[in-house]
């Protein structure tokens, strides 16, 4: 029987429908501000007269770390090879993609691990933009504030995505 044969048209409720089901029920309100920012920039973009100090320091921020930071989020234990909940995994205080910034491999406190994070956060943002705005170009619709829109629901997309599992075989 599938889902929805147990929720005839004729007798259709929101009461009857299981929401602890639902993959919402779980939202990590932690990342929910990472999710927003595209659309607190877009809403500042178009509020903000053109070539404001404030507008040009927002939207350069913006699409040069918060679409990256996004999307690092669910791609990060599928690059680590490691299982989200396991020793050494992303969950786990002191692995690049746990609350700390250091590894085992990163005692000398130099930041190595900090700095290619950074580095990864920067070149995904900047992919995410040129994805965006070349799709664009390409479907004749081009202009700042659809690449804005396109990136912010990317962005969203990224940080509420659930982390990716590594492959079976790693």
């Amino acid at each position: 029987m599938t889902p929805l044969a147990r929720f005839p048209l004729t007798r259709f409720s929101l009461t009857r429908l299981p929401l602890a089901r639902l993959p919402l029920a779980r939202l990590p309100l932690s990342r929910v501000p990472l999710a927003a920012t595209g659309w607190v920039t877009l809403l500042l973009v178009t509020a903000l007269p053109d070539a404001a100090p404030l507008r040009i320091a927002v939207v350069s921020v913006y699409l040069l770390f918060l679409p990256g930071a996004a999307l690092l989020h669910p791609l990060r234990p599928a690059l680590s090879g490691l299982r989200p909940n396991e020793p050494g995994g992303p969950g786990t205080p002191g692995t690049p993609g746990g609350p700390g910034l250091g590894t085992a491999a990163d005692e000398d406190g130099r930041g190595a691990v900090a700095a290619q994070n950074l580095l990864l956060v920067v070149m995904l943002s900047l992919s995410a933009l040129v994805a965006a705005a070349t799709a664009l170009m390409l479907a004749g619709a081009f202009s700042g504030d659809r690449t804005l829109v396109v990136l912010a629901a990317l962005t969203s997309a990224g940080a509420l995505c659930p982390a990716l599992r590594p492959a079976a075989g790693a």
